[in-house]
């Protein structure tokens, strides 16, 4: 494949999470969970018939308790983890992008709205950079005045 065609390719796909617990959790649990999420959203890019993972990266920052970041390189979708949080968690803000190679944007969304339960028992809003808005996850959602865009 030439340098030409990977470019053609290639997708950027930025998406931020806002996470609001119902519970708060133990930062291990929390740190576990999204683990989970960023391995999930990489097999769903390789099972989506990915030609490459550029770099599938998440960062959580949960204020002055810490952060975690997290990413995946390889088809493996193994997680490389930095950082720590320490207490419980209950609000905590994920960023996440994702560079992939042989994908539509609409797939990589559906892939990464379908991880979202793994974060656990949470309300949570999600912006999508490419419109802009943030919209609840929850279609039961009645947290603010606002239309759902499914």
């Amino acid at each position: 494949m030439d340098a030409e065609a990977l470019q053609e390719g290639l997708l950027g796909y930025s998406a931020r999470l806002e996470v609001a617990y119902n519970d708060p959790v133990q930062p291990g649990a929390f740190s576990g969970a999204m683990e989970s999420m960023m391995a999930k959203i990489g097999h769903g890019c390789v099972d989506a018939g990915v030609t490459l993972i550029g770099h599938i990266k998440g960062m959580a920052e949960a204020g002055e308790q810490g952060f975690l970041a997290m990413s995946v390189t390889k088809n493996d979708a193994s997680v490389n983890v930095k950082g720590g949080i320490e207490g419980v968690v209950s609000r905590v803000e994920i960023t996440l992008n994702v560079i992939v190679y042989g994908l539509e944007e609409a797939t990589v969304d559906d892939i990464v709205r379908g991880t979202i339960p793994q974060l656990g028992d949470a309300h949570v809003h999600l912006l999508n950079a490419s419109d802009g808005e943030f919209e609840c996850v929850d279609t039961e959602c009645s947290c603010h005045d606002h239309e759902h865009h499914h």
